[in-house]
């Protein structure tokens, strides 16, 4: 065997070694996707796409085909990082962003980390976007993202459809912070306003108000994931006693706010549909109906108002 195939087998067994020992810890604290989370920290750590760590460990990308044999740093980081999953700090914390409707945001603990979940959430207001541009004529749509933690939603559907006027509204000034962040690297024109829900808002109607607010039952948020529990700031996980707090709070008001057939669309708990259709029922909305996500779980609530 040459020197060099030598080599390129001592930098394919580090890796392999590393992988297995970091996989392995990760699966001992009872991390769920162990080895997935170890090549994404491996990746992070060595400054490399996850395809370029596959074809270094299929061995059709040679050290010298691709960069040199990874230094101590490379390895002395991926256990550092290896170390903070541990304490069970989140991944996505780790790594400082985390992917959403193909954009990249930044999260950390200013906001709740964005759920794949959510995704349903932007899918149903761009809908409802084309519905009102088709039925108005107008391409000028006003939404306004209210709660907006990380600002994925109102940022999302910006991107998505730059004509639509996108407001990111949340009673956080951290939050705010962060979702501002966000809107700067995605280049998002949006507009940031700090309001308690709509306090701010007292002269202004939009066509739609789009929301993921805090649903969680306030006795639950102790039996949460320690990556949750300890990490999401639980002003945006206190849903209050029985989780509806804040879809009373917006029932009670959002007529105000909306246009005529305007549409509210809010992500609500799997347990949540018949309550909160009951809520916005009472409230005077015209249509409020449960959209179930791909689990079959009950995602969210759209209601119509006829003003």
């Amino acid at each position: 065997m040459s020197t060099a195939n030598k080599g390129e087998q001592d930098v394919h067994a580090r890796i392999e070694e590393a992988l297995e020992r970091g996989e392995s810890a990760l699966a001992h604290a009872g991390i769920e996707d162990a080895q997935g989370e170890a090549v994404c920290l491996f990746c992070f750590a060595a400054g490399i796409s996850k395809s370029e760590l596959l074809l270094r460990q299929s061995k059709a990308l040679s050290p010298r085909q691709g960069r040199s044999a990874f230094g101590e740093d490379v390895y002395r980081k991926y256990d550092s990082l290896i170390a903070r999953r541990l304490k069970r700090k989140p991944i996505q914390h780790i790594l400082g962003s985390v992917n959403f409707f193909g954009f990249d945001f930044k999260v950390d603990e200013r906001a709740l980390i964005p759920r794949f979940e959510t995704e349903l959430l932007v899918e149903k207001t761009l809908e409802k976007i084309e519905v009102l541009q088709n039925e108005t004529r107008e391409k000028f749509i006003k939404v306004l993202d209210l709660c907006t933690g990380t600002g994925v939603i109102g940022i999302t559907v910006k991107k998505t459809i730059p004509d639509v006027e996108c407001t990111l509204s949340d009673i956080s000034s951290d939050a705010l912070e962060l979702a501002a962040d966000n809107s700067k690297s995605l280049k998002a024109d949006v507009r940031i306003v700090q309001s308690d829900l709509f306090e701010e808002f007292a002269d202004e109607k939009f066509d739609i108000i789009v929301s993921n607010p805090p649903y969680i039952r306030r006795a639950d948020i102790d039996k949460l994931q320690t990556e949750v529990r300890e990490f999401d700031p639980h002003l945006a996980l206190d849903g209050g006693e029985d989780g509806l707090e804040f879809y009373r709070n917006i029932a009670d008001e959002v007529q105000n706010y909306l246009k005529r057939s305007g549409y509210l669309i809010c992500e609500i708990g799997a347990d949540q549909g018949k309550d909160v259709v009951k809520i916005f029922k009472e409230a005077g909305a015209v249509t409020a109906r449960i959209i179930k996500d791909f689990t079959d779980k009950d995602r969210i609530l759209e209601a119509r108002f006829d003003n």
